[in-house]
C-alpha cells in the first residue's frame, strides 16, 4: 500500500513542469536530471508511520535535495573501495528539509484522505527548496565558498566520519584556490591522523593509499 501510494506522490511530482527535465530512477528513490557536469536530484526517503495530528497511518516522504559535480569525484573512482555504482551515485552536496528551515517530512494517508492538499504542499515545498539549492551550487566555486572557506575561517570544524569529503574538499581547493590548497591539506592531513585514531572504517580504508591519491591529485591537470 505504501509503496503503491509513493508512486502516485512521484508521478504527480513528475507531472510538474518543473521536474520536465528529470527522470525517476527506482532503485534509489530518485528524481534525477543528469547534467554535462554531474546531476541534480531529489531523493525521496519513505516508510510507513502515523500521523499523530489526524491519529492514522501514513506514508512518510522525505525529501534530500542533492547537487553532484563529476569533476569532485570521478578521478577518484580508481582508488574507491566503493564499487562504481556506488561511487557515480555520490553527490557533492545534499540538504534534507530541516538544514534548509523548511519542513522536513510529509505525510499521506494511506486511505488518501486530504491527499491533494498534501500533495499540493509537497509539490510547493519540494520545488521551491530543489530551485534553491541547485541554483545555488550552480558551480563549484560556490560549493568551496560554502563547505572550504569557513574552515580556514576557523568558523566550521572539520568532520570526523566518512573519508569522500577529504578529497573533495581538496579537490575543490585546487581547482577554484590553488593558493589556499596548502593550508587547507595541512587542516585535513591533521584531522585524518585524529580519525585514524579513533579506527574510522572509511578513513581506515584509504590511509595506506593516501600518499598516493594526494600525489595523483596533485598532479593530475584538473579544471573547471
Amino acid at each position: 500500500m505504501s509503496k503503491e501510494l509513493l508512486n502516485t506522490v512521484l508521478g504527480n511530482l513528475l507531472e510538474d513542469k518543473f521536474f520536465s527535465e528529470f527522470k525517476f530512477r527506482k532503485r534509489d528513490s530518485r528524481l534525477i536530471r543528469l547534467m554535462k557536469d554531474g546531476f541534480d536530484a531529489v531523493e525521496f526517503q519513505y516508510w510507513e508511520g502515523f500521523d499523530l495530528g489526524r491519529g492514522k497511518s501514513a506514508l512518510v516522504v522525505k525529501p534530500l535535495y542533492l547537487k553532484r559535480f563529476d569533476v569532485l569525484h570521478k578521478w577518484l573512482e580508481k582508488y574507491s573501495f566503493k564499487n562504481k555504482t556506488d561511487q557515480r551515485d555520490n553527490f557533492s552536496i545534499g540538504f534534507d528539509g530541516t538544514m534548509l528551515g523548511k519542513q522536513n517530512e510529509f505525510y499521506f494517508l494511506l486511505d488518501q484522505k486530504g491527499f491533494q492538499l498534501e500533495i499540493e504542499n509537497l509539490i510547493e515545498i519540494v520545488t521551491m527548496n530543489s530551485t534553491f539549492v541547485f541554483n545555488k551550487f550552480a558551480d563549484i566555486k560556490a560549493l568551496y565558498e560554502y563547505q572550504v572557506e569557513p574552515i580556514l575561517a576557523g568558523k566550521k570544524k572539520l568532520p570526523d566520519v566518512g573519508a569522500d569529503w577529504i578529497f573533495e574538499y581538496l579537490t575543490l581547493s585546487k581547482m577554484v584556490y590553488p593558493e589556499n590548497y596548502s593550508a587547507v591539506k595541512a587542516l585535513i592531513c591533521i584531522q585524518v591522523q585524529y580519525m585514524k585514531s579513533k579506527n574510522e572504517p572509511n578513513v581506515m580504508e584509504y590511509y595506506p593509499r593516501l600518499k598516493e591519491i594526494f600525489e595523483h591529485l596533485e598532479t593530475d591537470h584538473l579544471s573547471i
